[in-house]
């Protein structure tokens, strides 16, 4: 299980749903908190972890994180109409 979410921490942001490129992370709706749908196909990219302003979000991961900066990242972040300087 790479995403695990603290369920007890989490307040229903959806910033971590936001930035997730595999669209793995979804807010349950009964419980509006994060739930992570589509766990086995998670890569591990860390970004729902680094954007999470509240630290609810571990991500178990064999490989490296990717990082706010890099390429791919930003085109999605561009793609949600956000603002990148």
């Amino acid at each position: 299980m790479p995403v695990k979410i603290d369920k007890n921490s989490c307040t229903g942001c959806q910033v971590c749903s936001w930035v997730c490129p595999g669209n793995i992370i979804r807010i349950d709706s009964e419980t509006n908190t994060a739930a992570a749908i589509f766990n086995k196909e998670c890569p591990s990219c860390g970004l729902c972890e680094e954007y999470c302003p509240f630290e609810c979000i571990e991500v178990v991961r064999a490989g490296k994180r990717a990082g706010k900066d890099t390429f791919p990242m930003k085109n999605y972040l561009i793609g949600l109409g956000m603002d990148i300087q």
